[in-house]
Protein backbone atom coordinates (compact mmCIF):
# COMPACT_ATOMS: atom_id res chain seq x y z
CA UNK A 1 0.00 0.00 0.00
CA UNK A 2 1.59 3.48 -1.12
CA UNK A 3 0.53 5.83 1.38
CA UNK A 4 0.17 9.64 -0.41
CA UNK A 5 0.01 12.32 2.44
CA UNK A 6 -2.13 15.44 2.46
CA UNK A 7 -0.46 19.36 2.43
CA UNK A 8 2.91 18.70 3.76
CA UNK A 9 6.03 21.19 4.39
CA UNK A 10 8.88 19.22 4.01
CA UNK A 11 10.35 16.21 2.03
CA UNK A 12 12.78 15.24 5.12
CA UNK A 13 11.22 11.97 5.78
CA UNK A 14 9.46 11.88 9.39
CA UNK A 15 10.79 10.79 12.67
CA UNK A 16 10.21 6.74 14.19
CA UNK A 17 8.14 8.73 17.11
CA UNK A 18 6.51 11.05 14.83
CA UNK A 19 5.54 8.18 12.23
CA UNK A 20 4.49 5.69 15.28
CA UNK A 21 1.84 8.34 16.68
CA UNK A 22 0.71 9.11 13.25
CA UNK A 23 0.23 5.76 12.40
CA UNK A 24 -0.70 4.04 16.00
CA UNK A 25 -4.15 3.72 15.13
CA UNK A 26 -3.56 1.89 11.97
CA UNK A 27 -1.26 -0.68 13.19
CA UNK A 28 -3.61 -3.60 14.36
CA UNK A 29 -5.85 -3.54 10.87
CA UNK A 30 -2.26 -3.44 8.93
CA UNK A 31 -1.12 -6.40 10.78
CA UNK A 32 -4.53 -8.11 10.60
CA UNK A 33 -5.09 -7.64 6.72
CA UNK A 34 -1.13 -8.62 5.90
CA UNK A 35 -0.49 -5.05 4.10
CA UNK A 36 2.78 -3.61 3.73
CA UNK A 37 2.92 0.40 4.40
CA UNK A 38 4.86 2.67 2.37
CA UNK A 39 4.80 6.38 2.98
CA UNK A 40 6.18 8.63 -0.15
CA UNK A 41 5.87 12.41 0.20
CA UNK A 42 6.79 14.84 -2.48
CA UNK A 43 10.52 15.24 -3.60
CA UNK A 44 11.37 19.21 -2.92
CA UNK A 45 12.92 19.82 -6.28
CA UNK A 46 9.93 18.66 -8.47
CA UNK A 47 10.01 22.18 -10.78
CA UNK A 48 7.89 25.39 -10.11
CA UNK A 49 3.99 25.15 -11.15
CA UNK A 50 3.87 21.48 -11.53
CA UNK A 51 0.44 20.50 -11.41
CA UNK A 52 -1.35 17.63 -9.58
CA UNK A 53 -1.14 14.90 -13.07
CA UNK A 54 2.93 16.18 -12.56
CA UNK A 55 3.49 14.96 -9.23
CA UNK A 56 0.58 12.04 -10.05
CA UNK A 57 3.70 11.08 -13.30
CA UNK A 58 6.30 11.30 -10.36
CA UNK A 59 4.86 9.06 -8.33
CA UNK A 60 3.67 6.85 -11.05
CA UNK A 61 7.98 6.63 -12.01
CA UNK A 62 8.58 5.65 -8.37
CA UNK A 63 5.96 2.80 -7.84
CA UNK A 64 7.37 1.32 -11.18
CA UNK A 65 11.14 1.44 -10.06
CA UNK A 66 10.39 -0.23 -6.50
CA UNK A 67 7.89 -2.67 -7.55
CA UNK A 68 6.99 -5.19 -9.90
CA UNK A 69 3.51 -5.18 -9.59
CA UNK A 70 0.78 -2.96 -9.31
CA UNK A 71 0.09 -1.16 -5.62
CA UNK A 72 -2.67 -0.30 -3.77
CA UNK A 73 -3.23 3.63 -3.06
CA UNK A 74 -4.30 5.72 -0.34
CA UNK A 75 -4.59 9.39 -0.91
CA UNK A 76 -5.62 12.18 1.95
CA UNK A 77 -7.28 15.01 1.34
CA UNK A 78 -4.19 17.12 -1.46
CA UNK A 79 -3.15 13.59 -1.80
CA UNK A 80 -5.75 12.24 -2.38
CA UNK A 81 -6.14 14.71 -5.58
CA UNK A 82 -2.94 13.13 -6.52
CA UNK A 83 -4.15 9.47 -6.21
CA UNK A 84 -6.74 10.37 -8.83
CA UNK A 85 -4.63 11.77 -10.99
CA UNK A 86 -2.22 8.71 -10.52
CA UNK A 87 -5.21 6.07 -10.89
CA UNK A 88 -6.49 7.58 -13.55
CA UNK A 89 -2.90 8.20 -15.92
CA UNK A 90 -1.28 5.06 -14.80
CA UNK A 91 -4.15 2.38 -14.22
CA UNK A 92 -2.13 -0.66 -14.77
CA UNK A 93 0.05 0.08 -11.70
CA UNK A 94 -3.27 0.95 -9.35
CA UNK A 95 -4.82 -2.28 -7.97
CA UNK A 96 -7.33 -1.03 -5.49
CA UNK A 97 -7.52 3.38 -4.52
CA UNK A 98 -8.51 4.71 -1.11
CA UNK A 99 -8.93 8.69 -1.93
CA UNK A 100 -9.57 9.85 2.04
CA UNK A 101 -11.09 13.25 2.96
CA UNK A 102 -10.66 14.55 -0.55
CA UNK A 103 -12.57 14.80 -4.02
CA UNK A 104 -12.65 16.19 -7.58
CA UNK A 105 -12.44 19.43 -7.24
CA UNK A 106 -11.61 22.39 -4.28
CA UNK A 107 -14.21 24.53 -3.12
CA UNK A 108 -13.36 28.08 -3.53
CA UNK A 109 -13.69 29.56 -0.36
CA UNK A 110 -11.24 26.30 0.71
CA UNK A 111 -9.23 27.45 -1.82
CA UNK A 112 -8.79 31.27 -0.32
CA UNK A 113 -8.39 29.76 2.83
CA UNK A 114 -5.80 27.98 2.54
CA UNK A 115 -3.64 30.26 0.13
CA UNK A 116 -4.31 32.65 2.99
CA UNK A 117 -2.46 30.12 5.16
CA UNK A 118 0.33 29.32 2.93
CA UNK A 119 1.01 33.19 2.20
CA UNK A 120 1.22 33.20 6.48
CA UNK A 121 3.33 30.68 6.87
CA UNK A 122 5.88 31.65 3.66
CA UNK A 123 6.05 34.68 4.89
CA UNK A 124 7.13 32.93 8.73
CA UNK A 125 3.55 33.82 10.41
CA UNK A 126 3.30 30.16 12.03
CA UNK A 127 0.50 31.23 14.28
CA UNK A 128 -1.64 33.26 11.57
CA UNK A 129 -1.00 30.06 9.50
CA UNK A 130 -2.03 27.83 11.59
CA UNK A 131 -4.96 29.71 12.60
CA UNK A 132 -6.55 29.50 9.06
CA UNK A 133 -6.42 25.43 9.48
CA UNK A 134 -8.88 25.59 12.76
CA UNK A 135 -12.32 25.44 11.55
CA UNK A 136 -10.94 22.05 9.66
CA UNK A 137 -9.93 20.49 12.57
CA UNK A 138 -13.07 21.22 14.95
CA UNK A 139 -15.80 22.20 12.46
CA UNK A 140 -18.73 22.27 15.40
CA UNK A 141 -16.38 25.11 17.14
CA UNK A 142 -14.66 27.12 14.83
CA UNK A 143 -13.68 30.00 16.77
CA UNK A 144 -12.17 27.88 19.18
CA UNK A 145 -10.64 25.65 16.67
CA UNK A 146 -8.55 28.70 15.31
CA UNK A 147 -7.72 29.94 18.54
CA UNK A 148 -6.69 26.67 19.38
CA UNK A 149 -4.66 26.27 16.75
CA UNK A 150 -3.16 29.68 16.35
CA UNK A 151 -2.02 28.81 20.61
CA UNK A 152 -0.63 25.19 19.52
CA UNK A 153 -0.05 24.91 15.74
CA UNK A 154 3.45 26.09 15.74
CA UNK A 155 4.44 23.37 18.69
CA UNK A 156 2.17 20.29 17.41
CA UNK A 157 2.10 20.50 13.61
CA UNK A 158 6.01 22.57 13.75
CA UNK A 159 8.23 25.52 11.95
CA UNK A 160 10.18 23.89 9.06
CA UNK A 161 12.92 26.04 6.90
CA UNK A 162 12.92 24.54 3.65
CA UNK A 163 9.10 25.44 2.43
CA UNK A 164 9.73 24.04 -1.04
CA UNK A 165 7.30 21.34 -1.27
CA UNK A 166 4.38 23.57 1.01
CA UNK A 167 4.81 25.36 -2.06
CA UNK A 168 4.64 22.85 -4.51
CA UNK A 169 1.49 21.42 -3.07
CA UNK A 170 -0.41 24.92 -2.68
CA UNK A 171 0.28 25.25 -6.30
CA UNK A 172 -1.06 22.25 -7.54
CA UNK A 173 -4.36 22.42 -5.44
CA UNK A 174 -5.38 25.99 -6.26
CA UNK A 175 -5.25 24.86 -10.07
CA UNK A 176 -6.50 21.27 -9.09
CA UNK A 177 -9.85 19.82 -11.29
CA UNK A 178 -9.68 16.14 -11.44
CA UNK A 179 -13.62 16.15 -12.57
CA UNK A 180 -12.29 15.42 -16.09
CA UNK A 181 -10.45 12.31 -14.75
CA UNK A 182 -13.10 10.16 -13.01
CA UNK A 183 -14.06 8.36 -15.97
CA UNK A 184 -10.86 6.75 -16.12
CA UNK A 185 -10.49 5.43 -13.18
CA UNK A 186 -11.41 1.98 -13.44
CA UNK A 187 -10.22 0.17 -10.28
CA UNK A 188 -12.03 -0.76 -7.35
CA UNK A 189 -12.24 2.10 -5.21
CA UNK A 190 -13.33 3.39 -1.64
CA UNK A 191 -14.41 6.77 -0.91
CA UNK A 192 -14.46 8.06 2.96
CA UNK A 193 -15.70 11.35 4.18
CA UNK A 194 -16.37 13.47 6.77
CA UNK A 195 -20.00 14.36 6.95
CA UNK A 196 -18.65 17.64 9.23
CA UNK A 197 -15.99 17.85 7.06
CA UNK A 198 -15.82 21.96 5.96
CA UNK A 199 -12.58 21.13 3.70
CA UNK A 200 -14.45 18.75 1.35
CA UNK A 201 -17.93 19.20 2.08
CA UNK A 202 -20.72 16.16 1.74
CA UNK A 203 -22.01 17.70 -1.53
CA UNK A 204 -19.07 18.00 -3.19
CA UNK A 205 -18.07 14.13 -2.04
CA UNK A 206 -20.82 12.93 -3.73
CA UNK A 207 -20.46 14.78 -6.76
CA UNK A 208 -17.00 13.10 -6.53
CA UNK A 209 -18.72 9.44 -5.85
CA UNK A 210 -20.59 9.80 -8.29
CA UNK A 211 -18.11 10.57 -11.39
CA UNK A 212 -16.40 7.09 -10.41
CA UNK A 213 -16.97 4.07 -11.99
CA UNK A 214 -16.53 1.76 -9.36
CA UNK A 215 -16.76 2.95 -6.26
CA UNK A 216 -17.84 2.51 -2.67
CA UNK A 217 -18.54 5.34 -0.26
CA UNK A 218 -18.30 5.39 3.67
CA UNK A 219 -19.57 8.52 4.86
CA UNK A 220 -18.09 8.93 9.15
CA UNK A 221 -21.57 11.47 10.48
CA UNK A 222 -19.34 12.75 13.25
CA UNK A 223 -16.29 13.20 11.52
CA UNK A 224 -14.68 16.21 9.79
CA UNK A 225 -11.78 16.57 7.94
CA UNK A 226 -9.19 14.91 10.26
CA UNK A 227 -11.51 11.96 10.36
CA UNK A 228 -12.35 9.21 12.74
CA UNK A 229 -9.11 7.82 13.70
CA UNK A 230 -9.14 3.55 13.87
CA UNK A 231 -12.40 3.47 12.04
CA UNK A 232 -10.84 4.81 9.14
CA UNK A 233 -7.92 2.56 9.49
CA UNK A 234 -10.05 -0.50 10.02
CA UNK A 235 -12.33 0.16 6.69
CA UNK A 236 -9.15 1.36 4.64
CA UNK A 237 -6.91 -1.87 5.55
CA UNK A 238 -9.98 -4.16 5.07
CA UNK A 239 -10.83 -2.58 1.75
CA UNK A 240 -6.93 -3.09 0.35
CA UNK A 241 -6.82 -6.62 2.08
CA UNK A 242 -9.97 -7.44 -0.20
CA UNK A 243 -11.99 -8.30 3.51
CA UNK A 244 -14.90 -7.08 5.46
CA UNK A 245 -15.37 -3.76 6.54
CA UNK A 246 -16.98 -2.70 8.84
CA UNK A 247 -19.62 -0.68 6.23
CA UNK A 248 -20.50 -3.72 4.62
CA UNK A 249 -18.80 -5.02 1.39
CA UNK A 250 -16.65 -3.16 -1.18
CA UNK A 251 -17.79 -3.16 -4.99
CA UNK A 252 -15.08 -5.18 -7.20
Amino acid sequence: MLYIPGLSFTADAPTASTVERAWKAWLGPIEQHDLTVVQVGRRADLPAGSTAADVADDYAAVIRSQWPAAVGIIGISTGGGYAQFLASRHPTIVERAVFAFTAHRIPADVQVRQRRAVDHFLAGRWRAGWAQFGPWFLPRFPRLGSALTWLLGPYIGGRYTDLRVLRIDADSDDGFDATDQLGAIRCPTLVVSGALDTAYPPDVVREFVAGLPNARHIEYPKSGHMGPGAAFGRDACAFLGRTSMSGGQPQG
